[in-house]
């Protein structure tokens, strides 16, 4: 089932030439927001666990190594390698990735709290529908 959160709506939304900044600005805010909660190394972590399961369905996606301090910057290279479509579906996989982990780790209300903190700047910019 997938998940509902303004920064997915935003990857699902956001035009071609568009996807893979919204996707690797999504990951640097998180990055900066989870790491003061759970350190480099238990970000690291549960980034690489996300990554493998967003293997599983995209083989072509090697967003970075655990520890890599470059992590946004392989993240943009893998996405940027790949069709806009491709790298869309990749992202939405690996950011609904991330925040299920990251829920069954913390529970919904913290993750949640967690993620409007992190992606409030990006929810913000998030198109309107217009009718």
């Amino acid at each position: 089932m997938p998940i509902e959160h303004p920064i997915l709506n935003r990857i699902r939304t956001a035009r071609a030439d568009e996807v893979v900044e919204v996707s690797v600005r999504s990951f640097e805010h998180l990055t900066t927001e989870l790491i003061v909660l759970v350190g480099d190394s238990g970000f690291h972590a549960l980034y690489a666990r996300c990554v493998y399961q967003t293997q599983l369905k995209y083989p072509f996606f090697n967003a970075g190594l655990p520890h890599s301090a470059e992590l946004t910057t392989e993240l943009r290279a893998c996405l940027s390698s790949q069709t806009a479509d491709e790298a869309r579906m990749a992202s939405l996989a690996l950011t609904e990735n991330f925040i299920r982990i990251l829920t069954s780790l913390i529970g919904e209300h913290l993750t949640f709290s967690l993620l409007r903190s992190a992606w409030a700047e990006i929810s913000d910019t998030e198109p309107k529908e217009t009718l």
